[in-house]
């Protein structure tokens, strides 16, 4: 199961990284932090860091490179390693530290993780200028609601599209934002929430699986609503509890969430959100324009609101 986490999560997250790591000649440049931060295994908890179960020569190697070597991700924190530890707010580290550690785990050198860690500079690096010379503010991506479940008038002025994982903190944190959104805009907005079960977190796939199966018996948002309480407490056992709490019919709720048609359709919601530049979470589109982020209410509010503006104008 590790290896398949590692294999999936290099597949879906990391592909530019490797087209242009295999296209690159072999090569292991070193690029020290000025101010390297030491850090030990015990420091980092997170299952996908866990060291615990790994030899004493590979733990050093790990936490040789990840305090040793800039992060790369955009932020300002100097090492990978302080990173991970005092940025939880960094989508790029935590994914990438656990890559290392999977690689170091696989019998990889330090020679093979340096490059690994080299090239995704370079693509991001390449990332970040497309996006400053292409991104433009103003622009209307085609994303549909497809077959989410909605909330609102279906003539409503302005739909918002929320690409949600139910493992994601920010996900969580933004979810009372969009609640007081949808009152003080009740009417007028029509509001539907996709998913985005990213690879680095293993419950959220089976999270948007029980609150897709609960909306086969009418109790989708009921289920969605119990799903966010706690972004940690999204095992199995949790959502069995859950599907008792909101009066499922147990029996058909496994056979649900365990359809292929319903995991297709949620494969289908995250392709949209891929295709249209929008690959973390939470991503939102209103009325076709992108938002990112856990943003405050004032912002949502301004989006929103401008939404209604144009489409006055433009009757």
């Amino acid at each position: 199961m590790r290896f398949l986490f590692a294999a999936r999560y290099l597949l879906y997250i990391l592909m530019p990284v490797f087209l242009l790591f295999i296209s690159s000649p072999v090569f292991a440049v070193e690029f020290k932090a000025k101010e390297p931060t030491s850090y030990k295994p015990s420091d980092f908890t997170q299952k996908e860091l866990d060291l615990s179960g790994m030899a004493d020569d590979q733990n050093a190697l790990v936490m040789t490179i990840l305090n040793n070597y800039n992060c790369t991700c955009g932020c300002n924190k100097g090492t990978w390693a302080n990173c991970i530890k005092t940025d939880f707010r960094c989508p790029y580290s935590r994914p990438i530290g656990a890559a290392v550690v999977k690689m170091i785990e696989m019998g990889k050198g330090k020679a093979q993780a340096v490059r690994f860690l080299e090239v995704y500079k370079r693509g991001s690096e390449q990332k970040q200028a497309g996006r400053r010379k292409q991104e433009d503010k103003n622009k209307i991506y085609p994303v549909t609601t497809l077959n989410a479940h909605v909330i609102g008038p279906e003539d409503a002025p302005v739909t918002l599209i929320e690409y949600t994982d139910y493992q994601c903190p920010y996900c969580k944190r933004v979810q009372p934002t969009l609640n007081t959104l949808l009152e003080e805009f009740q009417g007028k907005i029509r509001f539907a929430t996709l998913n985005n079960p990213l690879s680095f977190h293993q419950n959220a796939m089976p999270a948007a699986l029980a609150a897709r199966a609960a909306g086969l018996q009418g109790k989708f948002w009921e289920m969605h609503k119990l799903l966010f309480k706690d972004t940690r407490a999204l095992d199995d056992a949790n959502l069995l509890k859950y599907a008792g709490q909101i009066g499922l019919d147990i029996e058909k709720f496994n056979t649900d969430r365990n359809n292929k048609e319903l995991k297709d359709e949620i494969l289908k919601e995250q392709a949209q959100a891929v295709k249209n530049n929008a690959a973390g979470t939470p991503s939102f589109f209103v009325n076709g324009k992108k938002l990112t982020g856990a943003r405050p209410l004032s912002f949502f509010k301004t989006a929103v609101e401008e939404a209604l503006k144009a489409n006055e104008n433009n009757r």
